[in-house]
């Protein structure tokens, strides 16, 4: 078993999302571990990263096909807002999932469909964010280094 990562050509390859039917799943699946979701349609993605009790949410819009379907396989066509707001009722969930799961950071996905619900769809416990400070200015390095100043991490 492994994570989302295949190496082909001597490089390593995040195994990007792919929309499946009914009919093109067999009963191979029931031998691997294999994570199926249903399809949500979306206006734009949300990267929320946490630091303690921070929340720094980036609204990420693609700008291609694929980038639409799974954003990591189109960096050069996706653009990032951090001026959004988490909804209270996913901020609330989303401080009681760290607080479950006694996480201090997190990187949370999320899909928000066109009228504005937010769908859930990961939390990585050691998640990349630094991407989000370049391309969308987050003030993510301040948080942590507060935070080790403040003994909180």
């Amino acid at each position: 078993m492994g994570g989302g990562v295949v190496r082909t050509d001597g490089r390593h390859h995040a195994v990007p999302t792919t929309l499946i039917t009914s009919d093109t799943v067999d009963g191979s699946v029931a031998a691997t571990a294999t994570l199926l979701q249903r399809y949500v349609d979306k206006a734009f993605d949300v990267r929320l990263t946490v630091v303690g009790e921070r929340m720094f949410p980036v609204a990420i819009h693609a700008g291609s096909v694929p980038a639409r379907l799974d954003w990591r396989t189109d960096y050069g066509s996706l653009t990032y807002n951090a001026d959004i707001a988490v909804p209270p009722e996913v901020a609330f969930g989303v401080r009681s999932l760290m607080r479950g799961l006694g996480l201090f950071f997190g990187a949370l996905d999320f899909a928000v469909q066109p009228d504005g619900s937010w769908w859930f769809l990961e939390i990585n416990a050691n998640g990349n964010w630094h991407w989000l400070v370049k391309n969308a200015g987050v003030p993510l390095v301040d948080a942590m280094a507060d935070a080790l100043q403040e003994g909180r991490a």
